[in-house]
């Protein structure tokens, strides 16, 4: 019997060896949303640096056999054990992905940066900053969970920067039980931007639109599935609004101009999301061609305020959109050369220690 079990891995181990040489290799992983690691270089300074080593196990690693497979079937024997937690996400007890969320370490980097810039220019500066689902849904993750509170970050933002500070929470803690966040992707959905909508508009003094939604695509998997790989988890739907306004739409950074806010061509792709104005640009000047209002806003953002925009369009003759991740120029030069007299800075909460833009804003 031992002979035969020796045997047997003896070939199972031939047969994955001769797939890892014979499989095609794929340079980038569309479930993963990435480009695979490439063979190394070799050279004597990458060996005796131990480079050469790490990248080659890199390489072994992106490219073994069936990998992305076992990385799912690995998920699901997890979940089926008890653990749920994997890496920084928790399986929630309602079937959706949870993504942790620690202590932030940049807050005061943030509020120097976008304070000193609130007192550089003429015009009226707000932020919002958009909770996590983790928080709102606190109640369906472990009890046990390592997450840092995030009321305290909250609260030291508010108590800190000295500009309007928009606060989505109350609407997101009364409306939970609504489709606010996407299950298998870090942002939250159009349903969440509409709340974040009402609230903006309730500050500024507007007459909100009461949109109706409309599903475009019903098999969205997004990027905190391709961590896990778990074929399992329910499918996300990505929902637009129903607004018949006409737009231009000008996209500075590759010179492309559009009729929509929407890319449906993204619709066919893994990063759905991206549906939303065409993914992330430096800068977008959109121009509402159907209202008689003059006003115009500057919305300074992370991919969060990607789905919120549309929301918001119908309300300004000019919105520009400004990831400062991308945009390099000055933003108080560009505000004050196009009159621009609102400023919106919008971002969600998560990913805003670790965001090298609005750190970087001038």
């Amino acid at each position: 019997m031992k002979k035969i079990i020796s045997g047997l891995v003896s070939f199972i181990v031939v047969l994955i060896i001769l797939a890892f040489f014979i499989v095609p290799k794929e340079s980038f992983s569309y479930n993963e949303n990435r480009y695979l690691a490439k063979f190394p270089k070799f050279s004597v300074e990458n060996v005796f640096s131990s480079k050469f080593m790490s990248q080659l196990d890199d390489y072994i690693t992106d490219h073994f056999p069936f990998r992305e497979s076992l990385l799912g079937f690995k998920s699901r024997v997890y979940k089926t054990l008890g653990v749920y937690k994997q890496m920084d996400l928790y399986y929630g007890r309602d079937g959706k992905l949870y993504q942790e969320y620690e202590k932030p370490s940049g807050s005061d980097k943030v509020i120097r940066r976008v304070q000193s810039f609130s007192e550089k220019v003429d015009a009226k500066v707000s932020f919002m900053l958009v909770p996590t689902s983790v928080y709102i849904n606190q109640d369906r993750v472990p009890k046990y969970n390592t997450n840092y509170d995030e009321k305290k970050t909250f609260d030291y933002y508010i108590k800190n920067l000295d500009v309007d500070f928009i606060d989505v929470r109350d609407s997101f803690f009364k409306n939970k039980d609504d489709y606010l966040y996407y299950g298998t992707d870090h942002h939250w959905t159009t349903k969440g931007a509409y709340l974040a909508y009402l609230e903006y508009c309730k500050f500024a003094g507007i007459s909100p639109n009461h949109y109706s939604f409309s599903s475009v695509n019903q098999h969205f998997y997004g990027t905190l599935y391709s961590k896990v790989l778990d074929r399992f988890l329910p499918y996300d739907t990505i929902l637009k609004v129903d607004d018949q306004t006409k737009y231009k739409v000008y996209f500075d950074d590759s010179g492309k101009s559009s009729d929509s806010l929407y890319n449906y061509q993204y619709l066919n792709k893994k990063d759905k999301y991206s549906f939303f104005l065409d993914n992330n640009h430096s800068l977008i000047r959109i121009e509402n061609l159907n209202t008689t209002s003059n006003h115009s806003i500057l919305i300074i953002k992370d991919s969060y305020a990607n789905s919120f925009i549309p929301l918001l369009a119908p309300h300004y003759q000019y919105i520009h959109v400004i990831d400062p991740r991308y945009y390099h120029a000055s933003i108080s030069e560009y505000l004050k050369e196009n009159k621009i007299e609102n400023v919106l800075f919008l971002y969600n909460i998560l990913t805003l220690d670790d965001d090298l833009g609005i750190v970087s804003i001038k």
